[in-house]
């Protein structure tokens, strides 16, 4: 099976991403905090430092850990303790080290293949964000709650509100890392309706801040507007930005559910923030299963309607071909042509020189005939050293002086079979759509011919009543 995995990375770009994880702490603590003393809402780093324990595996820890007691140092107190701040401050900083790592650990195993269609989303925030957060949060209430600085009544609340800082952080951060790896880079278009949707979506934040609340349920459907715009990756980063963006101006874009004096107002927020979450990553998810099922059916459709030696058309798409002619034809009164032609002494190349020479000779002679044919006509291999050509809007004798081109360069072709004493030669027959009553007699007919050019010699064009 196919990993999704990225490969190990540099050293330079995991310095880079350790710098990023320092960041991401400090905006938890700035920019994202709840309320004064309440932590906060949205812990972006503990995505990044799956990306990172998603390369390097435990030996993230000591890099993501003294990143978090960095950004940590400076909210420090000196309050009294049996633990030092300090030491606080390095029990968290490993327990928030260890959330990414134990993710990466759980994903690898219960996500061997990585994000990649919808019904991965429910054991990817199981094993990927809950579990992980879960443990981490306990640890870090447990040792704060053991030490007197919260309250046991306090550390229900602290381990939940851990939960969704970091299960969010990991939900917004990695499946764009991921996708934005995967896909192609979005196109100026692309951008512009990313920009679009950004600009739209600070609009809707304004006139919420305005008092106009409910208008905060519209990001939702300018963030689905964009799978189909710009794909999984620019959506995925709309999504980021625009939680990011929710969440930091919470204090007065309090949620589309209730007005900023009520209790319930965050939760509510952070619920409405999940709902957008999962479900433009879910509908996204899914959109992408659906294209990749839609390029895999045309690539199978493709394989039933071509050779896979010559790439050219096979008998199927030969005679859906034929019949749309035939029926064009019965309607309008236009003409079209079809042509036989057989490789001479094909056999004699497949037992002196083998059949991956001939299956060489067969590319050789596709090549000529695509070369030679005009961009309306069908040129198709249907079988062993045999192939057809179907000229739409032209008459067997105006396609007379397209086959003798063809004649000519199939031989002059050079096999590159350093012997003297082969030439490869083509016979072939054509026939009038108007001279038979259908498709069958028409390949019929110019099957005849195709062996009367045979019976006469080889290396020849048989059409009616004229043999070149």
């Amino acid at each position: 099976m196919q990993s999704h995995w990225p490969n190990p990375i540099s050293v330079v770009w995991l310095l880079v991403l350790t710098v990023l994880y320092y960041i991401g702490v400090r905006l938890s603590l700035t920019v994202f905090a709840h309320a004064p003393g309440q932590g906060s809402l949205l812990c972006l780093s503990a995505g990044v430092g799956l990306i990172m324990a998603m390369a390097i595996g435990w030996r993230a820890l000591p890099l993501i850990a003294l990143a978090s007691f960095a950004a940590n140092a400076p909210e420090m107190s000196d309050a009294a303790g049996a633990i030092s701040p300090w030491g606080h401050g390095a029990i968290s900083a490993v327990a928030n080290g260890a959330i990414p790592c134990v993710a990466a650990a759980l994903m690898r195993w219960r996500l061997p293949s990585g994000l990649v269609e919808a019904r991965d989303l429910t054991p990817f925030s199981l094993y990927g964000c809950l579990v992980p957060a879960l443990i981490g949060a306990l640890v870090i209430a447990g040792n704060l709650v053991w030490d007197g600085y919260v309250t046991p009544a306090q550390g229900p609340g602290l381990v939940v509100n851990l939960i969704i800082a970091n299960g969010l952080g990991i939900l917004l951060v990695w499946p764009l890392y991921q996708f934005w790896s995967d896909s192609p880079a979005l196109n100026t278009g692309g951008w512009g309706w990313l920009t679009l949707a950004l600009a739209a979506n600070l609009g809707l934040f304004f006139l919420a801040a305005r008092g106009y609340g409910p208008v905060v349920f519209l990001v939702l459907p300018v963030l689905l507007m964009l799978i189909v715009k710009t794909g999984t990756q620019g959506v995925l980063l709309a999504l980021l930005l625009t939680v990011a963006a929710l969440i930091a101006g919470s204090a007065l874009v309090p949620g589309p559910c209730t007005v900023p004096d009520k209790p319930a107002a965050r939760p509510m927020m952070m619920g409405f923030v999940f709902a957008v979450t999962y479900v433009t990553l879910a509908l996204s998810l899914y959109y992408r299963q659906l294209l990749a099922s839609d390029s895999s059916r045309l690539q199978w459709r493709d394989a039933a309607l071509h050779d896979s030696l010559t790439q050219l058309a096979n008998r199927r798409a030969l005679l859906k071909e034929l019949a749309d002619e035939h029926s064009r034809t019965q309607r309008t009164g236009r003409p079209f042509a079809l042509a036989m032609l057989d490789i001479d002494h094909f056999k004699d190349i497949n037992d002196r020189f083998g059949h991956q020479a001939g299956d060489e000779v067969l590319k050789a002679v596709a090549e000529l005939l695509r070369s030679q044919c005009r961009d309306l006509d069908i040129p198709a291999r249907i079988g062993g050293e045999e192939f057809a050509i179907v000229f739409p809007e032209t008459s067997a004798a105006s396609a007379l002086p397209a086959l003798e081109r063809i004649r000519r360069g199939i031989a002059a072709l050079d096999l590159g079979l350093d012997v003297d004493d082969i030439r490869l030669t083509i016979s072939t027959g054509v026939a009038d759509a108007g001279e038979a009553g259908g498709v069958e007699a028409l390949m019929e007919e110019a099957d005849a011919r195709l062996y009367r050019a045979k019976r006469s010699g080889r290396n020849r064009i048989v059409s009616e009543g004229v043999t070149s």
